[in-house]
Order: structure tokens, then C-alpha cells, then sequence
């Protein structure tokens, strides 16, 4: 009686400190030309996000959140930085998007996100 006492008392303990979570979205390209620097700009901000968890989360107006990455390859294309754009807007409901890395993709993307502040 006295063991599943304490691991209710331990799963009770884990959830009050369970944290919300924060979705960055990621336009990278992983495949095609630029591949290198999408892999790299990944790489960076899922690095900074795990140290950022590691330190308890990131602190937005006095709470706490577990940043998540939630990134999508636009394989240096401006169609498929739209669809990664629309993805993470609409289906994965983020918060913030980094990338796409292109002036094209980039332009494209940015078209889609102005139509749904609209």
C-alpha cells in the first residue's frame, strides 16, 4: 500500500510542474540546393531549444514553456515553403516560424502568413 502511495503521490507531483508547450515552426530546406544550410539552421535552432529546455523552459510573461520544434523542408522551392507555411499555420498551430532561407521562398511564404492575419 505504502509503494502505490508514493508513485501516485509522484505521478500527482509530475504533473503539477507539467509545462505548456511552445511550437516554433521551421521552414529549412533539408533536401536539394542550399540543403547545407537548412540542415545547419535545424541543427542550430533545435540546439537552442534543448538547452533552453534543459534551463526549465522559456519564460514568456512570467510562465514557463517547453519549446518543440516542428520543422518541414521547402526543398528550396517557393511552392513548398507556402505548403510548410500553411502546414505549420493551419495544421500544427504555431506560434512563430523561422526560415525559409531564399528570397523566393521567402517572399512566397510570407504572402501566405500576411492572408491569415487578414
Amino acid at each position: 500500500m505504502k509503494k502505490i502511495l508514493t508513485v501516485s503521490l509522484m505521478c500527482l507531483a509530475g504533473s503539477a510542474f507539467a509545462q505548456e508547450e511552445l511550437k516554433i515552426g521551421a521552414i529549412v530546406t533539408l533536401s536539394g540546393a542550399g540543403a547545407a544550410w537548412g540542415q545547419a539552421m535545424l541543427y542550430a535552432t533545435e540546439l537552442a531549444a534543448d538547452d533552453v529546455n534543459a534551463k526549465g523552459g522559456l519564460d514568456v510573461g512570467g510562465k514557463k514553456y517547453k519549446v518543440k520544434v516542428v520543422p518541414y523542408d521547402d526543398k528550396y522551392q517557393a511552392g513548398e515553403a507556402v505548403t510548410a507555411a500553411n502546414r505549420l499555420v493551419f495544421e500544427d498551430k504555431v506560434k512563430y516560424v523561422i526560415g525559409p532561407v531564399g528570397s523566393a521562398p521567402r517572399s512566397r511564404s510570407r504572402q501566405s502568413w500576411t492572408r491569415t492575419r487578414s
